[in-house]
């Protein structure tokens, strides 16, 4: 750390690299840190390899099964006191997001809270964030926002909360197997149900397409093979999209369109995804307008 860096920040910035909890040196040593109003360098931080980067996987993979066996509401408390510390530091953080990157300090400080966490870890930290007088902008989280009976499970402390959107009734798209479209899918399911639709239908539907695809074109279930051959050239339109798994970014890899949305109250249920997002996918309608949280 240089003596400028912590003038500026008013705080101790670490420039190792933290793996298994110790902060080390990166195996291709160092780099420069340049503010880009002044073009000087104001710190040289660990320059990792792709040794460190396996060094990091490791470690994550052996602390998965005592962070998996900590009750929820621990692991809750390790993220109220990881947003206490940021909130804490929230000037000294933006004036190293100024001198770093360049950011306006007005925009370094915007109120935006992101990650992927499971339902009751955002539950604890969302609700005790919002009793100590935290409200961000924006809330984006996945997994934890996936579902309306983990929206519901905030009351009135999930409207506007957003999330990605990789399946809805407002998708443009309908079913090889039965021709029904996204909607007529989802209306299907809650008449069967009673239930509110949820994303994943989509996608369960798609596989049952994909399978049937694949084995009328093969020569049957036990020619590997030849099913596998099937597979790899399926191009098949669905209730989630286009299927194609030789156009992909990458091999044996088929992209689906994702939009963004925020839950809202009214509807049928309690709250509904409503799309708001759609520059990736303009043949997804939206259905309002982004709105930060109130």
């Amino acid at each position: 750390m240089t003596a400028d860096l912590a003038t500026i920040t008013g705080m101790d910035v670490p420039t190792e690299l933290l793996i298994g909890g110790q902060w080390t040196s990166g195996r291709s040593g160092v780099l420069p840190v340049v503010d880009p109003a002044t073009e000087h360098a104001v710190a040289e931080v660990a320059n990792a390899s792709i040794e460190d980067a396996l060094d990091a996987v490791t470690a994550a993979q052996d602390a998965l099964p005592g962070w998996a066996a900590t009750p929820p509401r621990q692991r809750g408390e390790c993220l109220r006191r990881a947003w206490e510390l940021m909130i804490q530091r929230s000037d000294a953080l933006a004036r190293l997001m100024v001198v770093e990157n360049g950011k306006a300090l007005k925009d370094a400080k915007a109120e935006i809270v992101t990650g992927v966490v499971i339902p009751p870890d955002w539950t604890t930290f969302w609700t005790q964030a919002i009793q100590q007088g935290f409200k961000p902008k924006i809330a984006s989280v996945g997994k934890a926002l996936l579902f309306p009976s983990a929206i519901e499970a905030l009351g009135d402390k999930g409207q506007n909360l957003s999330s990605e959107v990789w399946w809805s009734p407002s998708h443009p798209f309908k079913s090889s197997l039965t021709g029904q479209s996204t909607k007529q899918l989802a209306d299907a399911y809650t008449a069967a149900t009673k239930k509110q639709w949820t994303q994943p239908i989509g996608f369960a539907h798609a596989l049952f397409e994909v399978a049937a695809d694949v084995m009328k074109r093969s020569r049957g279930p036990g020619e590997r093979a030849a099913t596998l051959d099937s597979l790899t050239k399926t191009n098949l339109e669905t209730i989630v999209g286009p299927l194609a798994w030789g156009k992909g970014p990458v091999k044996n890899v088929a992209k689906t369109p994702l939009v963004g949305g925020q839950w809202r109250r009214g509807g049928s249920f309690k709250y509904d995804l409503v799309i708001t997002s759609n520059a990736t996918a303009p043949n997804i309608p939206a259905g309002g307008k982004m709105e930060a949280i109130g």
